[in-house]
């Protein structure tokens, strides 16, 4: 730079209106720095339709919106379009945008969105198919008639550690009770529709649940005449 060009920018610099425009620049660099410091956060005004300035999503206090571009602008819930829009939370997690919809469980093959507890087809993982006969229990493949408890196929009907539910166990099994039709009954006797039944005896479900002798007595599972007056 030749001395003559040098001294004309200097001189410039010296002007008042110079020096204004410089001190503003250099104030604004520094408010500038000081938002980048302390966020970066947008003013409010640059938030259009009272929407709250934002770091991220904590920032955003109100139920259905989420941090998007420095403002909190509503989210799309479970099922809606995210084409423009961020999905919602959901239990603390976002939900994820799958093939143009929000989805509040898995995104299998970026395409469908499917539950991996019931999802025959994606069970437990996505395009883990369960076989013919079997169907997704609680993210397992279980035969049909049973559920998974603890990881387990189980029928709930007939087992003694998980009776009509997963982890309902009958108490002092064999001896005391056992698990008949869902429902822990004593040693000896049937479920019969919520009736624990002795059907070697019971007039109401003699030999089988169901079966009435009608006012007749139940011995050894074979209705006979009522005892005599």
């Amino acid at each position: 730079m030749d001395g003559n060009r040098f001294d004309a920018i200097t001189k410039a610099l010296t002007a008042e209106t110079s020096r204004r425009r410089t001190l503003s620049g250099l104030l604004g660099g520094a408010l500038g720095a000081i938002a980048t410091i302390l966020g970066g956060r947008p003013t409010l005004a640059a938030c259009s339709g009272g929407a709250e300035a934002c770091n991220s999503d904590a920032d955003c206090p109100r139920a259905g919106t989420r941090c998007q571009q420095g403002c909190c602008f509503a989210c799309a819930a479970a099922g809606a379009s995210c084409g423009n829009r961020l999905c919602c939370r959901v239990g603390g997690r976002n939900l994820s945008c799958c093939n143009g919809t929000c989805c509040n469980a898995t995104c299998c093959n970026g395409r469908t969105c499917a539950n991996t507890q019931t999802s025959n087809t994606h069970c437990g993982r996505c395009n883990n198919a369960c076989g013919r006969g079997s169907f997704c229990s609680r993210g397992l493949c279980c035969p049909k008639g049973t559920v998974n408890c603890g990881g387990r196929c189980t029928n709930l009907q007939t087992s003694d550690n998980h009776c009509g539910e997963c982890n309902k166990r009958c108490p002092n099994v064999p001896t005391i009770t056992h698990c008949s039709n869902g429902k822990c009954c004593p040693t000896g006797t049937v479920n019969c529709n919520g009736t624990c039944a002795d059907l070697r005896s019971s007039p109401a479900h003699c030999g089988k649940c169901g079966n009435s002798c009608d006012g007749g007595r139940c011995v050894r599972g074979v209705c006979g005449p009522p005892p005599p007056r």
